[in-house]
């Protein structure tokens, strides 16, 4: 479920596959938990003793962060390769219909990434031609299906009500994808 409210966050929209990475020192290896153990191209050239991945869906938070291990990278989209740093702080026991400790935004600012524009380069370069180019801007706004390109927005309460509602549907949508 965390891979699913990150993705909320970012604007992204449950379409591409994820994994979390984590980089052990010694001995030296790449730890990946990614959303099943299927056979991939992108993993299998990378599988070997330095590479190990596990099922995703088969770990809690509280199992795979420790007191040594505080943070992760998101992996969203092999293509366009966006990531993201995930430092763990701590976990709270969920009693059921306790609004407090479902996730919640504080604050934040920035949209987040746009799907298939070819990751964080491309979008930076977007984001640089729009801002000397109203015809790119409205070509960029049609190809994306966007009302109003704007980089910067940022709706805390839209944040908040997504953040309750969407991981759950991401979640389930990824669950019948690899059923």
């Amino acid at each position: 479920r965390l891979g699913c409210i990150i993705q909320v966050l970012f604007e992204m929209e449950a379409r591409h596959l994820m994994a979390f990475e984590r980089i052990e020192k010694k001995p030296k290896k790449r730890v990946m938990y990614q959303l099943t153990e299927y056979e991939n191209e992108y993993f299998d050239e990378f599988r070997n003793e330095m590479n190990i991945y596990y099922e995703m869906n088969a770990h809690e938070i509280k199992d795979v962060f420790s007191a040594k291990l505080r943070k992760m990278t998101f992996i969203y989209d092999f293509g366009d390769d966006w990531k993201v740093k995930v430092f763990f702080e701590k976990t709270h026991a969920a009693k059921e219909n306790d609004e407090q400790h479902l996730p919640h935004v504080l604050e934040g600012e920035g949209m987040g990434i746009v799907e298939d524009i070819g990751g964080a380069y491309a979008l930076e370069e977007a984001v640089e031609a729009m801002k000397n180019s109203e015809w790119y801007k409205r070509l960029f706004n049609e190809d994306f299906g966007m009302e109003e390109f704007d980089i910067h927005q940022f709706d805390l309460a839209e944040m908040n009500k997504r953040i309750k509602e969407l991981p759950a549907r991401y979640d389930n949508y990824y669950q019948k994808m690899y059923e």
